[in-house]
């Protein structure tokens, strides 16, 4: 005689499974993103030092950023393993708040009124040129 000793499989394990992993999407996809709105920012450093990101731009798997340290501006290449110091924008800041607008240079410079010009004295002139010349 053989007797069948196994259990009967019952479905309340995987009953359990599935809600255990309903309740871990659902914290990913509603909880998590809701508690990182409203507290991430308090996440990040909110020093009132003298770094501040003035513009970033994503290029495939390199960030650029314009970044002003204690009054001078850098431009920052930042990958995953590294951030370079690409150019100190500093220097050309200042030439370029030296430089003048171009209304600027409209205003200060005379205005001069065209002369009307002649196109018969022209013509003749160019007549004069044509003689000399032999043709």
């Amino acid at each position: 005689m053989t007797t069948n000793s196994a259990a009967p499989i019952s479905a309340l394990p995987i009953i359990q499974m599935l809600l255990a992993l309903g309740l871990v999407l659902a914290l990913v996809k509603w909880v998590i993103p809701m508690f990182l709105k409203k507290y991430g920012p308090r996440l990040t450093s909110k020093s009132s030092g003298g770094i501040h990101i003035t513009e970033t731009a994503a290029l495939g798997q390199t960030t650029l950023a314009v970044v002003t340290v204690k009054g001078r501006t850098f431009l920052l290449g930042a990958s995953a393993q590294q951030v370079n110091c690409l150019a100190d924008l500093t220097e050309a800041q200042i030439a370029q708040e030296a430089l003048p607008t171009f209304a600027e240079l409209l205003d200060g410079e005379k205005r001069v009124e065209p002369k009307p010009t002649n196109p018969m004295g022209d013509l003749a002139g160019q007549l004069e040129r044509l003689k000399s010349l032999g043709l």
